[in-house]
């Protein structure tokens, strides 16, 4: 049974040595009840890498699920963690049962996920096991990578395809043919768009035959016999008269073969310089001759003559010719000798090479039938050099299923789009993680999409290195400016966009007393002054940087240099560059708190309204009394000249404002100037209704969550930083602009609203487009929308 088709259940005996574990495969639909083992003391499970409550050990589990139970050791004490140690424990113990990289990504749902927080120095791609033929300048060619994962095409990209099978080439009629058959990648869902050898369409050599298989193109080739194994010990070595080469191993160890190919070559020709200039007809012998062998190289029998061999010709250039010949299937060795005396007088060409040997291998090891292929036959010419013919190249574009919320999945077609990579990442049963549709979070993904694709933010790249599942998501993601979640056992995504409305407040009467603190990043000698970043450039195909300075910046002497996958537009990769930079010169506060269970309210990357007196950020308190306009607070506020506002938060946790007030007369008495729209609640029965009061836009901070932290029962903490609107808006003078109308789309000039707009916005944006509200926006921005 599959891994991510069944339920696995993990017992863990000690928590400090993982060894100590029984292991339990379930199928779909067991109880939850039924897995529990015997233990003496307190025990913790999680599913999901989620924690989750006794009372609620009777759900039923599904497919895929990783359930984990660990004994608590005893003791603790002294404002020791133990759910949080144990939660740690349980992922080194699911990583080492498994390798599952479904595990490894479930399990990095728990603890702190840096989505927001940007480093000074942009996130490099990682290293790989074998270097890159496509990202690699220097390697950029044709190889066999062996052992090495089969690549994974993603939206329109080159690819110097793996060969699937050791290239070779034959000689017919003087002339040298190349068979070569190269892997395109893990999936046939692709459009080829050209196919070149090195920058040269491969339309422009001379009989150039190609066959692609898959199962989107032909079943089967046969055009190139994938079979076949070169023997490199043969190299053009030089046939003497009576002398014999060799012997020469014919096929490895293991293998058998029933056909042996050997070539000749008369490098300077075969002929006779008669006195009168003509040419006179030369003629050269050799045999060929055989011996079985074992795997150990030891003889099997006696020589055997396979070929007793006569060429006679007059030409002055080059003579190449192939034999084949048929053996009984075994392992062989093969040995050659001339047969004749070599002419030495000046005015004959006589010499003779052994040039190659190939067998062509009974067992054919079968290609992978989820891949597509790519063979190819080409005679060589003056045009096709050694080097040239291993640097064949396609660009393809490749076909992904997207989804709609009212259609559903669609059949694959052409796309670049970033959301439908991270779900055929998500969904794919070959390369994937074959993870249902009810663990993704679709809709996020759709509305991410409509963003992504009015932005011109696209993912085109080649996944050719061994990566788990979250570390793919993380990959593709961060092109769009995102990273990937898990809420409980659902695969969510969070983009780092403006956000207005904070979705919790939490001041001095939910944060616990001492444990507010804040760090702020200051600017030394060896900070970065502006950042470099590296994409890969359609372009020219290879790799190219942007540069983006930090803020006040002219002439940088520290710059920080990254990279980025999947951006092939210099539009793209300087939207990302100026994004690191503002995220990196502007988010400069972080803060950490701990609250109790409100602090599981907002999500990772979520929006929160912060006050606190520790950096001064405005007042906090109860309201008491309600009489409104105006209302009665538990704290003592002080006032000064200015306009003042104050944010609310009712028993729920939602919340309301900002709205303007003003001091009252009475002590602790504030005055709304205009009507809040919360229900106040002054008893005991539950929260009072907080607040948070002060002078303009220092009363309190909007922040964004980048951990939640369990820390005891009902104790949380929370990560954040404070947010900075210029971050989002430092990429608007690079967002696309469009001449015409896309497809699907209209323009403002086609409505009234086009008058709306002033005679100088108009010279200076050029072209605007209509909102379905009614009001004007500039063409490209986030205001571009359907019809």
């Amino acid at each position: 049974m599959d891994k991510l088709s069944e339920v696995i259940v993990i017992h863990s005996m000690n928590p400090f040595n993982t060894t100590e574990r029984v292991i339990l495969n379930l199928p779909d639909g067991s109880e939850l009840l039924e897995s529990v083992p015997s233990h003496d003391g307190a025990i913790v499970c999680t599913i999901n890498g989620e924690p989750v409550a006794k009372e609620n050990w009777d759900c039923i589990l599904q497919s895929g699920d990783i359930v984990i139970f660990q004994n608590l050791p005893a003791g603790g004490g002294g404002g020791s963690n133990p759910l949080q140690i144990i939660l740690s424990i349980v992922l080194v113990i699911a990583g080492i049962v498994t390798g599952n990289p479904y595990l490894i990504a479930a399990g990095i749902g728990i603890g702190a996920l840096g989505l927001i927080t940007t480093p000074k120095v942009p996130i490099a791609n990682q290293s790989v096991e074998s270097p890159s033929p496509t990202y690699n300048v220097a390697l950029s060619g044709n190889s066999a990578r062996l052992n090495q994962p089969i690549p994974i095409p993603y939206g329109r990209h080159i690819i110097y395809p793996d060969f699937a099978a050791q290239p070779y080439t034959e000689y017919s009629n003087n002339d040298a043919f190349y068979f070569a058959i190269l892997c395109l990648g893990n999936t046939s869902d692709l459009t080829i768009e050209s196919i070149s050898i090195d920058d040269t369409a491969i339309s422009s050599f001379e009989e150039v035959q190609l066959q692609i298989q898959g199962s989107s193109f032909t079943p089967t080739q046969t055009l190139v016999n994938v079979a076949v194994v070169n023997a490199p010990e043969v190299a053009n070595q030089t046939l003497e008269s009576f002398r014999t080469v060799g012997p020469f191993a014919a096929i490895g160890p293991g293998l058998t073969t029933s056909r042996i190919g050997i070539d000749v070559v008369m490098p300077k020709g075969l002929y006779y310089a008669n006195e009168d200039g003509s040419l006179a007809n030369k003629t050269i012998t050799w045999k060929v001759e055989a011996r079985e062998i074992d795997d150990l190289n030891n003889p099997i029998g006696d020589w055997n003559s396979i070929g007793s061999e006569t060429f006679t010709t007059n030409k002055n250039t080059p003579q190449r010719r192939s034999y084949s010949y048929e053996l009984p299937s075994a392992r062989y060795e093969i040995r050659t000798q001339r047969t004749d005396i070599r002419d030495d007088n000046t005015r004959a060409a006589h010499d003779i090479e052994w040039a190659g040997m190939r067998a062509y291998v009974d067992t054919v090891s079968p290609l992978e039938t989820t891949a597509a292929y790519l063979a190819v036959k080409i005679r060589a010419t003056s045009q096709l050099s050694g080097a040239s013919q291993r640097k064949i190249s396609a660009i393809l574009i490749r076909k992904l299923a997207k989804w709609n919320p009212t259609t559903g999945w669609s059949a694959p077609i052409e796309t670049k789009s970033i959301a439908w990579v991270l779900a055929d990442i998500l969904r794919n049963n070959i390369y994937g993680g074959s993870i249902p549709d009810n663990r993704i979070d679709l809709q996020s993904l759709y509305d991410l999409d409509l963003l992504w694709e009015s932005r011109g933010d696209v993912f085109n790249g080649i996944i050719d290195k061994r990566l788990t599942i979250w570390q793919a998501l993380t990959t593709v993601a961060r092109v769009g400016r995102a990273k990937p979640l898990m809420r409980g056992s659902v695969f969510t995504f969070v983009r780092d966009s403006q956000q207005t409305l904070p979705v919790a407040l939490f001041n001095m009467r939910n944060i616990k007393r001492g444990s507010f603190s804040i760090a702020y990043s200051l600017i030394t000698e060896d900070s970065p002054d502006g950042v470099e970043l590296e994409y890969f450039n359609e372009l020219t195909w290879s790799t190219d940087t942007v540069q983006v300075l930090f803020p006040g910046i002219t002439e940088p002497v520290n710059v920080s240099k990254g990279s980025i996958l999947g951006a092939t537009k210099r539009s793209q990769a300087i939207r990302e560059c100026a994004y690191t930079v503002a995220s990196a010169a502007y988010r400069t506060s972080t803060i950490k708190f701990i609250t109790e269970m409100e602090g599981f309210l907002p999500s990772f990357g979520d929006l929160i309204a912060v006050s606190h007196d520790v950096p001064n950020w405005g007042y906090s308190a109860e309201v008491e009394d309600v009489f409104l306009p105006s209302v009665f607070i538990t704290e003592d506020a002080e006032w000064s000249i200015g306009q003042y506002y104050a944010m609310l938060a009712d028993s729920e946790g939602d919340v309301f404002g900002p709205y303007k007030i003003q001091q009252g007369l009475a002590d602790r008495e504030i005055v709304f100037l205009e009507e809040p729209a919360i229900e106040f609640y002054t008893g005991t029965d539950r929260e009072r209704t907080r607040i948070s009061i002060g002078m303009g836009v220092a009363f309190l901070k909007m922040c964004r969550v980048i951990s939640i932290n369990p820390n005891a029962t009902n104790d949380i903490e929370i990560t954040a930083i404070v947010e900075d609107n210029r971050v989002h808006e430092a990429d608007s003078i690079y967002l696309p602009t469009y001449a015409t109308p896309r497809p699907g789309y209209f323009m403002a000039t086609d409505t009234p609203n086009y008058a709306d707009a002033s005679t100088s916005q108009k010279a200076a944006i050029g072209a605007w487009v209509s909102r379905p509200d009614g009001t004007v926006g500039e063409q490209g921005d986030s205001a571009f929308y359907y019809q």
